[in-house]
């Protein structure tokens, strides 16, 4: 009757160490999948983060943060319903966390659920309102849908909090240009091109402006430059002289705004070199 307990001691070294081994792979799978982020491979980083998440080893910080990340990566490979499981996943570990609802927003809107994407900005921005990534994407789906007004609100509140946000002022110069304003459009594109010279997306869209103000010859020197920082910028030149309807739009697959890294814990912070944002007006396209 004393020989089980005894083999029970004798095997629980064994089953220590299995768990340190496991607890040790969990955290190196999730530390390589970080480093494959780092290197933008998100084809590389998804098994690392679903070997990290399987290990059942990791934090529950730890794992809203592998999930949230293997969220991004999984929208990169326009995997939407993956990522959305996964952010709802993060969500409910920590339902406070408003980056997961900002991520979870723009998941919604590549994907073509634009009211599903406003309500998670809106309990974003009730967490937290001061979130610039989510009052710029707000702001930029607003425009979008013509609805300047609160388009307007959001984005003056980004620049209140960020005032050289070019995310920001990008996006505001949509939502003038969509009412008419093309002075206050062309004005906040002044400000964008001093801050970033070589964003071509800011000529081609001051271009626009300059159009539909009846200065050709200004609004054919904005797209020539835009053309000689980006080649594909050619088309704008046949259209400089016909108008361009206000139509706005929501794009499955453009880029949002972000003025941050994604994570203030341990998802690898992305950076774009321009802010961009989830959907503007189509006449003022930002490439």
């Amino acid at each position: 009757m004393r020989r089980i307990p005894l083999l029970a001691a004798a095997l629980l070294p064994a089953v220590l160490l299995v768990a340190s081994i496991a607890r040790a792979d969990g955290k190196a799978d999730l530390a390589a999948a970080q480093a494959a982020d780092q290197r933008h491979d998100s084809a590389a980083a998804i098994p690392l983060y679903t070997s990290a998440l399987a290990s059942g080893t990791l934090s529950v910080e730890e794992r809203s943060s592998a999930l949230r990340a293997r969220a991004l990566d999984e929208r990169d490979q326009q995997q939407f319903e993956k990522a959305i499981a996964d952010d709802t996943e993060a969500i409910k570990l920590n339902a406070d966390d408003e980056q997961a609802f900002v991520d979870r927003a723009t998941t919604y809107a590549y994907s073509g659920h634009v009211e599903a994407a406003l309500a998670d900005l809106a309990t974003a921005i009730g967490l937290k309102p001061t979130d610039v990534t989510a009052l710029i994407d707000r702001g930029a789906i607003y425009a979008a849908q013509h609805d300047y007004a609160r388009a307007l609100a959001d984005l003056n509140a980004a620049l209140k909090a960020e005032p050289d946000n070019l995310g920001a002022m990008l996006n505001r110069a949509a939502a003038y240009h969509g009412l008419g304003d093309n002075d206050k459009a062309i004005a906040d594109l002044d400000a964008v091109i001093r801050l970033r010279p070589n964003l071509a997306g800011a000529y081609y869209d001051r271009g626009n402006a300059w159009r539909d103000k009846g200065s050709i010859a200004r609004a054919i020197v904005d797209y020539s430059t835009a053309i000689k920082l980006k080649t594909d910028y050619g088309a704008p030149i046949t259209i400089a002289a016909r108008p361009i309807s206000s139509k706005g739009n929501i794009r499955k697959r453009s880029p949002i705004s972000r003025s941050r890294s994604v994570s203030r814990r341990t998802i690898p912070a992305r950076t774009t070199i321009v802010p961009r944002s989830i959907a503007i007006s189509a006449n003022m396209t930002t490439r």
